[in-house]
Formats: structure tokens, sequence, C-alpha cells
């Protein structure tokens, strides 16, 4: 089979998601920045989301060049959104790492450390699970007004350890028909989130429940590992019979799938298709790189165009890609 050295000649069609970004005069306007601003700051409560603080955001946001960089439905990356002074404030970090020796020490009582804000200002969330009165004492001792003592249900450690119960019943619940994709703490929620594969999600559910309590939860469950979708070739190269298209492959966890082809008098139509990983798979590794379907037609290809079947597009030949 005939094989390309993959140059610059060979065409292929990156997903738009691995794309590099929009140009940078594509600018997001000023409504644009405030619903997304919006979205951001809801996700934690204590971040004002009335008009006259996200119309300050926007002003600042409009006075630094960072929205050169942003398309025009912005996702809201983090620490972008911000007004002035909260952006100006900043958690000491000697009372960080205080905070984070003390939680370790305390591991059995201490049901986990989150930082964020509270009317503007960045501050220590530490729950905990029994006498709050001597710890936030301590705590505070520590840290001021910048620490908040919250009740918690169970201690980290404890959660860790549920986990670490969980997967290592990992063949146990493979027969009942439950793969583990991913498992995680929520010290906030005093629960082990899980991640899985089950062909019924009531059922692994109720599974679930009986075998460890309340405190674990499924938190997303689908019924296969993959999803299988069409995806556009650029090029192709043939040889007698032989034919291969060439398409690019996400390295985020991206496998090999089909390649239907249906021969016509004067056309080859074939559709590739890839599968994706639906949960748990995902090395969030950015990148792609070129691979190659082959199939044997019936007759050889000829003066035939080859069609992309995921779009009903012709496509050109390596040789046609090095003559123009």
């Amino acid at each position: 089979m005939l094989r390309p050295d993959h140059g610059e000649t060979e065409a292929f069609f990156p997903r738009p998601d691995v794309a590099e970004g929009p140009p940078e005069d594509d600018l997001v306007d000023r409504h644009a920045v405030i619903a997304a601003a919006r979205r951001q700051r809801l996700r934690d409560p204590g971040l004002a989301v009335d008009r006259e603080t996200l119309e300050r955001i926007a002003d600042a946001f409009a006075d630094t060049d960072r929205v050169a960089f942003e398309s025009p439905h912005p996702a809201g990356l983090p620490g972008l959104y911000y007004t002035p002074e909260e952006a100006a404030d900043e958690f000491p970090d000697e009372v960080r790492d205080r905070v984070l020796e003390y939680a370790e020490r305390n591991a059995d009582v201490i049901g986990g450390v989150r930082f964020g804000w509270r009317d503007g200002r960045r501050m220590a969330f530490v729950g905990v699970v029994e006498d709050l009165e001597s710890h936030n004492e301590a705590l505070t001792a520590i840290g001021g007004d910048r620490v908040l003592v919250e009740p918690a249900v169970r201690s980290e450690r404890d959660l860790h350890a549920l986990q670490d119960r969980v997967f290592g019943d990992a063949e146990e619940l493979r027969a009942l028909g439950i793969s583990l994709a991913s498992g995680w703490p929520k010290p906030s929620d005093g629960i082990v989130e899980l991640s899985i594969v089950s062909a019924d999600a009531e059922q692994a559910a109720r599974i679930l429940s009986e075998r460890y309590g309340p405190a674990v939860q499924v938190g997303r469950c689908v019924a296969s590992w993959w999803a299988e979708v069409p995806r556009a070739f650029g090029s192709w190269s043939a040889e007698g019979r032989m034919l291969a298209v060439f398409y690019p492959l996400d390295i985020n966890g991206e496998k090999t799938g089909r390649c239907d082809v249906v021969e016509l008098p004067d056309s080859v139509i074939c559709t590739v298709t890839v599968r994706e990983p639906v949960v748990g798979l995902s090395t969030r590794v950015a990148g792609y790189r070129r691979t190659s379907a082959d199939v044997e037609l019936r007759e050889p290809l000829g003066t035939r165009e080859v069609i992309d079947g995921s779009c009903g597009e012709a496509r050109p030949s390596l040789t046609q890609l090095r003559a123009s």
C-alpha cells in the first residue's frame, strides 16, 4: 500500500475543539463579557453578580488586552472576571500553608479545606466533623477572619478510605455490571462521587447504595465506554484496488473506528468513524495525530471521485495536492 510521508501536502481536518483558538482580532463585546462573568461568578456564592458589579468587571476587562484572546462566547476562564478590588485581594501564603498543615494534623475530624470567596474577599473554608468551637478558636488564631469553620458530615480521611474500598471492589462490581471509570471525595457534600459505566443506571445506583450506604453516589453513568462518531478525512491515496484515506485522531483518548465504503460507477463514498471516550478515559492532553483507514475496493479506483461520507464532499488525492 502506498504510504505518504505525512508532509505538508497531506490534507487533514483537525477537530474544532483542538484548534489553537480564535484570531486576535476576534474580540468579544461587552454583553458577552457580562454574560460570561455572571456564569463564572454564579459558581461561587461568595461573589456578587448584581448588575453594577458586572458592569465594573466589564469596564476592567475592556482596559486589558485579555479581550484579544477570547472567542465571542467566552467560557469564563478562572481569574478572568473579577473587580479590580477582587483581583488585588491576595490570600496570604503563610496562612494558606498553616491552615493546610493544621488540617493534615487533624485529618480525623477535618472534612476538607477549600479556598473561595466571601463578600469579595478570598477565604479558607474548613469543614470540621466535631468539636467545632475548639477548632474554630485554633483556626482563627492562624488566619483571623480569613478562615471560616463549617460543619462537615464526614472527614476527608474517611472519604478517601471509602474511595479506596470502592475501587478495591472493582472486580466484584464489574461482575455485577458496574465498571468504575473515576471517583473522588467531595468533602463539602460528605460523599464519594463516582463516574461509572453500566447498562442499568438505576440498578447500579441501588447496588452501590446497598454496599456502601449514602456516602457513595453516582455523579455520572453511561452505557458504554465509547461513542462512535463520524470523522471528516482530508485526502486519500490509491494503488490498484487499495484505497487509504487520511484523517486526524485526537490523542486525548480517541481510537480508530470503521471505514464504510459504497462504490458507485462515478465515485467511491467513504465514511470514517472514530471512537471517542465517553467517560474516564481522557488524558486531557491537547493535540492530534495523522492516521489512515485502509480499504480494499471491488474494482480499481480509476478516475472515480472519492467522497467524504461525513459531509458529501469530494476530497483530493495526495497526487493532486502535490501538483497544486
